[in-house]
């Protein structure tokens, strides 16, 4: 991980009598889980979605695991030299920036990790040298973290928020600084982004909670505009 735990740490141990309650009798941890599912027809596209998640004392925790394959042409080495600049990148905008409040004030930071190490993975995505657009199932070396962190919101269910693209049926949000927008926008992460986790979070403890922004940038980050219609997820139990 490249973005530092010890604002959740902190924030963990201020836990108060709601988290408390639920964690009598419980090890006050949730393991990993992985949700997933599939998003049909959209703007004539179809793509599937899924991450990990857990709950730690610290922090809310969600992990996005992707295999990179290179195309013909693309060497091991030119790989290797742009993936920490991908993986801390696409962090800094996903890592961090909302989290969950509880109703008694607590606060647990929403983690993310997008890991691209390892055996086990979730999406796959080719890595070819130049050409061809960006999506969420072709990368090029020269993609800058910013525009992946886009494909990566998709990786976790999300529509686009631009016009002409695959924007969510009903009620399409159009927001040009969201991380959505067409190239990511501004990176701006919305509250909607992270309905998943907070939906996930309340099911799994019983606990009614809120998303709220942390750090400095607080106040844009709280800018909200109702999200379009979801589907249903699938959820598999278990240690990855």
């Amino acid at each position: 991980m490249s973005r530092s735990r010890a604002v959740g740490v902190v924030m963990g141990v201020l836990l108060g009598a709601a988290a408390a309650a639920w964690a009598q009798g419980t090890s006050g941890t949730v393991p990993w889980e992985t949700l997933s599912g599939r998003i049909h027809r959209v703007q004539g596209r179809t793509w599937r979605w899924a991450f990990d998640v857990r709950l730690t004392p610290g922090a809310v925790q969600v992990r996005v695991p992707v295999r990179l394959v290179p195309a013909q042409g693309v060497t091991r080495p030119e790989m290797d030299r742009v993936l920490p600049e991908w993986e801390s990148g696409i962090e800094e905008v996903w890592s961090e920036k909302w989290g969950v409040r509880l109703a008694d004030g607590a606060v647990l930071p929403v983690v993310v990790d997008v890991a691209f190490r390892g055996r086990r993975y979730l999406h796959e995505v080719i890595v070819e040298r130049a050409g061809g657009g960006v999506d969420q199932l072709h990368w090029h070396l020269a993609d800058s973290p910013e525009v992946l962190a886009h494909e990566v919101g998709h990786m976790l269910g999300l529509y686009d928020e631009y016009r002409r693209g695959a924007v969510g049926p009903g009620s399409p949000v159009h927001d040009p600084d969201s991380v959505m927008a067409s190239g990511g926008g501004t990176g701006a992460v919305r509250r909607r982004h992270l309905a998943r986790v907070l939906a996930w979070f309340e099911e799994r403890t019983g606990l009614r909670a809120e998303l709220v922004p942390l750090g400095e940038e607080g106040d844009a980050l709280a800018q909200t505009v109702p999200p379009g219609r979801d589907e249903p997820s699938s959820r598999q139990r278990g240690e990855p």
